[in-house]
């Protein structure tokens, strides 16, 4: 799909009104590596997986079965994703290299 032609080999910086939030990797198979940058779970990979859902792209990571599902909108420097959930919104840009977490295995 539209999503996939987007996001499959591309790693994407995601900021919540100007403050960076975290950094997700998507690789073949819709699987991603999530990092949050601020908060508890910083410096964290989270693995995960994303299907499509209605008009949704949604995630599910570890062992938690919880989806998060957002409507997506593609930009000029990436994609903007609105949380179906809590209406946050969140724009995502291109990425130079892999999550920090997960540097060290992937390489940057």
């Amino acid at each position: 799909g539209d999503f996939e032609d987007l996001s499959v080999g591309r790693t994407f910086q995601f900021t919540n009104q100007g403050e960076d939030f975290g950094v997700e990797t998507y690789l073949p198979g819709r699987r991603v590596i999530w990092e949050r940058l601020t908060g508890p779970m910083a410096g964290i990979c989270q693995y995960g997986v994303w299907y499509e859902y209605e008009d949704n792209i949604c995630f599910v990571y570890g062992i938690s079965m919880r989806s998060h599902c957002w409507f997506t909108f593609e930009t000029e420097t990436g994609f903007t994703v609105l949380s179906a959930d809590t209406r946050d919104v969140q724009e995502a840009a291109t990425y130079d290299g892999v999550p920090p977490c997960a540097a060290p295995h992937l390489g940057s």
